[in-house]
């Protein structure tokens, strides 16, 4: 991806990013320096998209936990899921929507390891 779309992406941040083609529609792919991943879907139904994210948590079973944080700030939700083992937090996913009408993107799902 050129300088001058990558940079849209990753603002002020320092990293690479990636866009991808599929049937499906276009993705950006970005991995910053500080250890983030992030995808940005431009198309799609955002409930379906988290309902997806979700059904990867980790099952009791595995004696991992999440506790689930909810944000609200205009026409952005963000819902953090903050993976947990014996009360240590080991990794984040992190789920922005839009409510707007015709945003330009759908999602933004992003992953930190903690």
């Amino acid at each position: 991806m050129p300088n001058e779309y990558a940079a849209h992406f990753l603002k002020d941040y320092n990293g690479h990013a990636w866009m991808i083609s599929s049937s499906e529609g276009k993705f950006v792919i970005t991995q910053l320096d500080n250890g983030v991943c992030s995808l940005f879907i431009n198309k799609g139904n955002s409930t379906e998209i988290q309902k997806n994210l979700e059904s990867w948590l980790p099952p009791e079973s595995t004696g991992l936990t999440y506790k689930k944080e909810v944000y609200k700030d205009k026409n952005l939700t963000t819902t953090n899921y903050i993976i947990s083992k014996n009360g240590k937090a080991l990794e984040t996913w992190i789920y922005t929507s839009s409510s707007e009408k015709n945003a330009s993107l759908v999602a933004v799902i992003s992953h930190q390891m903690n």
